[in-house]
């Protein structure tokens, strides 16, 4: 399969996933006292979607390593690997860059006519935490949940990360396909307690408030602030989010939806993240190779139909490219070939 960036299918489960992170709040919550000027986030992010659970879907099932470093007013650059392959891509308010780092491309999409007013179109922008966070606060409705006691709440993590790291020591040698669906579920859940401990001096550090509402009664929030296909709903409908949101600067931490079976259906957490230390815009780039070529992508925002012709026109050039790149390929086959003959003449 040749390198490509994973963007409309697995982006498009994210953005649901991390759209469900948008509470509307009873009470409105504490306005934050520092200005989120700065962040740089490393964390990993968690999709279980079951098969079957919308439109006969096979599911999905990823955990993806990710980083995202932000910097006010809209710059963002966001690293993951999905299904093993390295995606980055950085934003700003009109532009987005997408790069597969096994690919000799940078895909380049320039927004036109777009709305100041309105929720940023550029999916990486959207999956901001400084986005997330801005959203949930101009929501207002939900529940804010009492404070934690960190302390007890590490106890515990120890304790259920012992209790799974000996269940699974007991599964070892299970080679049913029962066994190996209980042993990858173990397995899941005890990658999250370990990310959860991990978290707790974040949460120490940045104290943060936590906020937690029904899915299916935001889903309109969502949709009114194009964090959420028409079309996700089913997947979470009768779940819940709660999200941890630092109280100085209004920055989501840590994201958990279930889904309609009460499992996560996402789980997305920062275990190390450091809040206003000083970035600069300039140090968010794509570091590609020298000698990466630029495909120019034009987004006209006037277009109803702007995403499908957005993907259309980023196949065409990608395709364009791909097949030249094979003609020079096949080009260099046939003279090194001819050169082989001249020299046995």
């Amino acid at each position: 399969m040749k390198p490509r960036l994973i963007h409309s299918a697995v982006f498009g489960v994210l953005l649901t996933c991390v759209a469900a992170s948008t509470p509307a709040l009873s009470d409105p919550l504490p306005a934050p006292s520092t200005p989120l000027r700065d962040y740089l986030g490393v964390g990993v992010l968690q999709v279980d979607v079951p098969s079957g659970s919308a439109n006969g879907s096979e599911g999905l099932s990823l955990v993806m390593p990710m980083r995202q470093a932000y910097v006010a007013p809209d710059r963002i650059l966001l690293e993951m690997v999905v299904l093993g392959q390295n995606q980055v891509a950085l934003a700003t308010r009109d532009s987005e860059r997408t790069w597969n780092t096994l690919s000799n491309y940078i895909v380049v999409r320039s927004f036109r006519n777009l709305d100041p007013n309105a929720p940023s179109p550029i999916p990486t922008a959207r999956m901001s935490m400084a986005a997330i966070g801005r959203a949930i606060r101009d929501s207002d409705a939900g529940k804010l949940l009492p404070e934690e006691n960190l302390d007890e709440l590490k106890k515990k993590l120890q304790a259920r990360s012992d209790e799974l790291t000996a269940r699974r020591d007991k599964m070892k040698s299970e080679d049913t396909v029962d066994g190996i669906r209980k042993k990858n579920e173990l397995a899941a859940e005890h990658s999250q307690v370990r990310d959860d401990l991990a978290q707790i001096e974040v949460r120490r550090k940045y104290p943060c408030l936590v906020v937690e509402f029904t899915n299916k009664e935001i889903a309109p929030v969502l949709l009114a602030k194009g964090l959420m296909r028409p079309g996700a709903l089913p997947l979470i409908e009768k779940g819940k989010t709660t999200i941890w949101m630092t109280r100085a600067e209004g920055l989501p931490v840590k994201i958990v939806t279930t889904g309609n079976d009460g499992k996560n259906a996402i789980y997305g957490c920062f275990f190390d993240v450091q809040i206003n230390g000083g970035l600069k815009a300039e140090q968010l780039n794509i570091r590609a190779p020298e000698g990466t070529r630029l495909l120019n992508v034009i987004v006209d925002l006037r277009n109803r139909n702007w995403e499908d012709q957005m993907e259309r026109d980023t196949a065409t050039v990608t395709s364009r490219l791909e097949k030249e790149q094979e003609r020079a390929v096949r080009d260099r086959a046939t003279q090194q070939l001819n050169n082989g003959k001249q020299k046995k003449r």
